[in-house]
């Protein structure tokens, strides 16, 4: 019965043990870890506030010239923002027989409308294809549509114009302008309207 007294008391003695053990190593291994998280976001306040501190520095500087890393920050001059009425702007280009793309001649002619939209972003632009009747009223109506997305995709990738800005319209042979045989009567119809409409478009003022 000792002996047996003896065993039961050990055993509570050496489970006692292990489970201190336990808790000082899991606090050990949580302390460190409150340690390292207490670092990073250390790191993470110090990053974060020398970015502010460098963005205050260039604004508390707008009225003189700042250089940094040889890069030069001018200071940004007064300027106020007046309303100004553009109106409407419209160009038409012509295609051979079942073509849609654009020539030299075409693109020199598309310009200045790009430009105008490059210059002013209150404006955007419609673009009309059409087609001769020669085909079927399907092949008419893609036959237009390529057309008026050729003109599309040379202003917005060449101008740098957001696609958004520029609606595309095909109409195939449902507006003819000639209703003759010839190869010039029906070069009439082989076209697309480009037309930037009249706006009200914002414009800076930098007159002192």
């Amino acid at each position: 019965m000792r002996a047996f007294n003896y065993l039961f008391t050990s055993s509570i003695i050496l489970i006692s043990c292990v489970f201190l053990f336990a808790c000082t190593t899991t606090s050990e291994q949580k302390s460190d870890s409150v340690t390292e998280k207490s670092q990073g976001n250390t790191e993470n306040t110090t990053s974060s506030l020398n970015i502010y501190t460098s963005s205050n520095e260039l604004n508390t500087s707008r009225n003189s010239a700042v250089v940094t890393d040889s890069i030069t920050y001018t200071a940004t001059p007064d300027a106020s923002i007046l309303l100004a009425q553009l109106p409407e702007q419209k160009e038409v280009i012509y295609f051979d027989n079942m073509n849609y793309e654009l020539s030299v001649k075409n693109q020199q002619l598309l310009d200045p409308i790009a430009l105008r939209l490059k210059l002013h972003l209150d404006s955007y632009l419609i673009v009309i294809g059409h087609s001769d009747d020669a085909g079927s009223k399907e092949e008419n109506l893609v036959l237009s549509f390529e057309r008026a997305f050729s003109v599309a995709i040379y202003i917005s990738s060449v101008f740098g114009i957001e696609e958004e800005r520029i609606q595309i319209i095909a109409l195939g042979d449902d507006e003819l302008i000639s209703n003759g045989n010839s190869e010039q009567e029906r070069r009439l119809n082989r076209r697309v309207e480009v037309i930037s409409p009249k706006a009200i478009v914002r414009t800076l003022n930098t007159t002192p």
